[in-house]
């Protein structure tokens, strides 16, 4: 079976999965895309050099059409707290810049270990207190949150995730719902993987012209995030409204859960 068919086959399927968790949990599907990209490039014997950088990279892209759909889902059901977007949202898209230049120019092997880590640390922030039941009229601190933003979107773009799952503990522990916090975690999504998806997206990848690798240009495998987003745009809606009918404490819970799950898949 040719690579062509292979990724196809691998990458609908596993749109339908990250479009889901991008909706439920306002991830952007990066923490299930990644990893699954990473094992599959592997598995298609890419070069080792480029492999975790283009998993990265293509996870970056998907994300964008999926936070479209999930955010325009969490919109109608006014659960986006837009004071809140637009305090984080400038720090975030200049973070987004750094953070997939940094990525390019760490080993593939360091940053597929960078990912796990992180990952496991911010579903350890996740279980840290209770759940809050504040809204978007929580006292805002505008430039600690501009702070916030270009870190966030420095780990996120890093690591090829939409951002939730650092800027979801911190406004959740600032006193913003969960459910709020993760519509709009979906919609700051956006913004990293926008400024992000460009870099990865406009850096030549000489080891992969010289792979042969067909249909990827820069970092970004298009036909891989052709098969994701086909089906993540569906499944991203059906995520979103179960957001809005799921206990907080439980969601968080299972948001936690999930990132443990991938940490560890990631590392070992």
């Amino acid at each position: 079976m040719s690579d062509i068919y292979i990724i196809l086959l691998a990458c609908v399927p596993l749109g339908v999965i990250a479009g889901f968790a991008a909706g439920l949990f306002g991830i952007g599907g990066g923490a299930v895309i990644v990893p699954a990209l990473y094992f599959l490039f592997s598995a298609l014997d890419y070069d080792a050099s480029f492999t975790m950088h283009m998993a990265v990279g293509t996870s970056l892209v998907t994300i964008i059409p999926t936070a479209i759909s999930s955010s325009l889902t969490h919109y109608r059901h006014g659960a986006i707290a837009m004071p809140w977007f637009f305090s984080l949202v400038g720090g975030i898209a200049i973070g987004a810049v750094a953070g997939g230049l940094l990525a390019l120019s760490l080993p593939g092997d360091l940053l597929r270990k960078i990912f796990a880590v992180l990952l496991a640390i911010m579903a350890g922030l996740m279980l840290i207190g209770k759940p809050k039941n504040g809204d978007e009229s929580s006292e805002i601190n505008m430039f600690l949150n501009a702070a916030y933003g270009v870190f966030s979107g420095i780990i996120s773009a890093l690591i090829g995730i939409g951002g939730a799952t650092l800027n979801v503990p911190y406004m959740v522990k600032k006193g913003l719902a969960i459910n709020k916090a993760i519509a709009t975690a979906s919609l700051l999504g956006l913004c990293v993987a926008l400024p992000a998806s460009f870099v990865f997206l406009f850096t030549n990848n000489v080891a992969a012209e010289h792979s042969g690798v067909a249909f990827s240009f820069g970092y970004i495998h298009l036909l891989a995030a052709a098969g994701i987003v086909s089906a993540s745009m569906i499944s991203a809606k059906y995520g979103a409204k179960l957001t809005h009918s799921v206990d907080a404490s439980k969601l968080k819970y299972a948001f936690a859960a999930f990132m443990v799950l991938v940490a560890i898949k990631m590392l070992f």
